[in-house]
């Protein structure tokens, strides 16, 4: 009786640990098909109402990225979570002197 349950348990620990791979798989698969966009098609869209107690924290703070070091390129995401690549990480602005990929 032990042994049946152990490998009954056994059992569903393999299923358990290959459905969540498969999920995992999926929506890192569905992740990577978002689109690439122009930065300067990009229009903005309405936040979403804040439901959890961080996301209301989130909105009143408005945290924002501080960068004491140069310029750092960051996407434009549109609301379908298409996404442009930043701006050029060449530029030679000396405003940009610190960008160097960091």
């Amino acid at each position: 009786m032990k042994l049946f349950l152990f490998l009954a348990a056994a059992s569903f620990a393999i299923y358990g640990t290959e459905a969540r791979d498969k999920m995992s798989y999926q929506q890192t698969e569905h992740a990577t098909k978002a689109g690439v966009i122009n930065y300067k098609t990009v229009e903005p869209f309405p936040e979403p109402k804040p439901v959890t107690i961080a996301q209301k924290a989130a909105v009143k703070f408005k945290p924002s990225l501080l960068n004491e070091r140069g310029c750092h390129s960051y996407a434009a995401v549109n609301a379908a979570g298409d996404t442009s690549g930043g701006l050029n990480p060449t530029a030679t602005d000396k405003k940009c002197a610190g960008f160097a990929g960091v």
